[in-house]
């Protein structure tokens, strides 16, 4: 064969490659939904949900490219509300918020992203805007939550919502100039920064405290959302005392506080309840080790949920010494851990399995890149919401759940470690 017929069968694949991945994306858009209703609560109440902006007077935003701007958080809160038929529902991301999370992507982007993904827009969620808090359930234990990189707080909806629905409260915060973008209240947007969102995989300085990363330019902002966290949960000891709606006041247990959180969500929730006593118990989704805990440990009820990766089963002298320290890491955080299971693993899980996006996204492309797992998109986050709900409901609640004694028939997908 010349070299100039190699030449021409080279061109002609090339070309049946540019046409045929937009004709793949449509055939699998074609396929996939483009409506979605989450699933819903198993709890025995209403949820109801409302949008607070929170500014920390006390603190600088060092992310902010406006100097001096002073830290403000937009907080979700996900509460047991009284049913009302004529309360509207909440939508699931609210029009600005959506604009917010895509800032002037390109076409290709769009057309692409359009296609793969269920527009947020589309999605039916199941909390109610603003309703009564649910009269006669006593004080209710509060589970703060933080989101993914670049996931914005509702994206965890399934499970804020059917912890609410089994009485909790729930207090979820976007994280400004790390996100693609929050929306306030007023109509403002703060996007993304470079501070704010360093780049993952330059090079840079190797710290233990970031074990198995590329650097270490994230140790900040696990140390902003830590601090999020803790000026929350300041702010809500002042809404119990005194609710200027008066829905709060003297409702909520704060001598029962949780923290979980999703990827780096997760990482903040760890470092959250090791730096903060008000925290009782912490569940950590799919997110690796960030800050002083890594040195540490945590000497509290802690649960890492984890997609059940390769590397778990693997001789330590076959990984790679990225996974090599990451599961050092991990092993060292669970020692002082005083409860078990301190370590559950999601069979046929990867990292968007554990929270909204799963059920957005068309599965088989997600698959190909390792977004998502082999396990079906809806039970992922079935056996997600039921162990989370498990862990918080016996150690902040005191109510035993023999789900976590060990493995059963129920959850097979779930590997005790």
């Amino acid at each position: 064969m010349t070299v100039r017929r190699i030449l021409r069968w080279l061109g002609v694949l090339i070309v049946l490659g540019i046409v045929s991945v937009p004709v793949a994306v449509v055939i699998l858009g074609w396929r996939h939904p483009d409506r979605l209703t989450l699933p819903a609560p198993t709890g025995p109440y209403a949820v109801g949900r409302m949008v607070v902006d929170w500014r920390d007077d006390g603190r600088i935003d060092t992310f902010a490219p406006t100097r001096g701007t002073k830290r403000e958080l937009p907080v979700w809160i996900w509460y047991p509300a009284t049913r009302d038929p004529n309360t509207p529902r909440a939508d699931y991301m609210p029009p600005r918020l959506r604009e917010a999370m895509q800032p002037n992507p390109p076409r290709i982007v769009l057309f692409v992203m359009s296609r793969l993904t269920i527009d947020r827009g589309r999605v039916t969620s199941h909390a109610l805007d603003a309703p009564a808090l649910v009269a006669g359930a006593g004080r209710l234990p509060v589970v703060l939550l933080k989101p993914a990189l670049g996931a914005a707080v509702v994206q965890n909806s399934a499970l804020a919502e059917d912890l609410a629905s089994h009485g909790y409260v729930v207090v979820g915060s976007d994280s400004p100039y790390t996100t693609p973008g929050v929306a306030y209240q007023d109509g403002r947007i703060a996007l993304r920064t470079t501070a704010g969102h360093p780049p993952e995989t330059a090079p840079g300085r190797v710290s233990e405290l970031a074990p198995g990363q590329a650097n270490d330019l994230y140790l900040p902002v696990v140390d902003a959302w830590v601090k999020d966290n803790r000026f929350i949960l300041d702010r809500l000891h002042a809404l119990g005392d005194a609710d200027p709606s008066g829905r709060f006041t003297g409702r909520l247990d704060l001598d029962a506080v949780g923290a979980v959180g999703h990827s780096i969500g997760g990482a903040a929730a760890l470092q959250f309840c090791q730096e903060d006593a008000r925290c009782k118990a912490g569940v950590d989704l799919d997110g690796a080790p960030l800050g002083e805990v890594v040195r540490t440990g945590i000497a509290k009820p802690f649960l890492f949920l984890l997609a059940d990766r390769p590397m778990f089963d693997m001789p330590e002298p076959d990984l790679p010494d990225e996974e090599r320290a990451l599961l050092a890491a991990i092993d060292h955080i669970r020692r002082n851990v005083p409860t078990r299971p301190s370590l559950l693993l999601l069979r046929g899980a990867a990292h968007f399995n554990l929270f909204d996006q799963a059920m957005l996204s068309e599965p088989t492309v997600w698959r190909l890149v390792g977004a998502l797992g082999a396990i079906d998109q809806g039970r992922a986050l079935e056996v997600t919401r039921r162990y989370v709900r498990a862990f918080f409901d016996v150690h902040l609640k005191r109510m035993p759940d023999r789900l976590l004694d060990g493995p059963g028939a129920e959850f097979p997908e779930i590997r005790f470690k």
